[in-house]
């Protein structure tokens, strides 16, 4: 075992032995978890809940709610390389089963909570651009696979992108899942996919329609093309 947290239970547990540890959280998942609450949020830090709370009441009882005037649209879990939480998970406990039925995962406790103003297309091009940067560049799926799907929503947010760029992205991320030699290349695609899967309309918007719907995206080089087009 070589995780802090991990570590930082056992006192506790021989202080006051397993039945009282297994007090808290699910039976399939017991204890406690520790949260970073980050974001669009009234108060942000660090906080130990039981393992089995919703996202919601992490938001509401101790973040405090969303911030004056925005709404709650995702959340994302684990860091950089965590899954995105949509609202419609709001109320799914947060336990590892749970998580894991729901096709998402804890990660490693970092809450990154986001209100209506935060553009997908835009979240995933400042993740993917993490991932670029800090890929040692050994293997090829996450050297290459990293850079190319950062230039494809470069590409989305500038109004230059195409549906088949989302079925490119779709494959680049799951051949960094299979091939890439680490963690860093395997979970790159985790957000990506996520934000696909259950923002696809709003990714689309920018290619059909050449709309941020956040207002976050200048889409400046299909402005440029447009203004280009119109007569002197």
């Amino acid at each position: 075992v070589n995780n802090v947290e991990t570590l930082a239970n056992v006192p506790a547990i021989l202080r006051h032995g397993p039945t009282w540890y297994r007090s808290f959280g699910t039976p399939s998942s017991p204890g406690t978890k520790v949260y970073t609450m980050l974001g669009n949020v009234n108060v942000t830090g660090v906080v130990e809940v039981p393992m089995g709370i919703t996202l919601r009441e992490i938001i509401t009882i101790y973040a405090k709610g969303m911030k004056k005037g925005s709404t709650f649209k995702l959340a994302q879990t684990g860091g950089s390389s965590g899954s995105v939480i949509p609202s419609s998970l709001q109320d799914t406990p947060m336990d590892f089963d749970s998580f894991s039925k729901a096709g998402v995962a804890l990660g490693s406790g970092a809450l990154l909570i986001c209100d209506e103003e935060t553009c997908v297309v835009d979240l995933a091009r400042v993740l993917l651009n993490f991932f670029r940067v800090e890929s040692c560049g050994k293997c090829n799926p996450c050297r290459i696979g990293t850079q190319r799907a950062y230039e494809i929503l470069t590409a989305i947010t500038e109004g230059q992108g195409t549906l088949k760029d989302l079925d490119t992205l779709l494959e680049l991320s799951g051949q960094m899942a299979l091939m890439a030699n680490c963690g860093l290349g395997q979970t790159a695609g985790t957000p990506l996919t996520d934000i696909l899967k259950y923002f696809r309309a709003e990714v689309e918007a920018h290619i059909r329609l050449k709309v941020c719907p956040a207002g976050v995206c200048t889409m400046k080089l299909h402005e440029e093309k447009e203004k280009a087009a119109q007569p002197a």
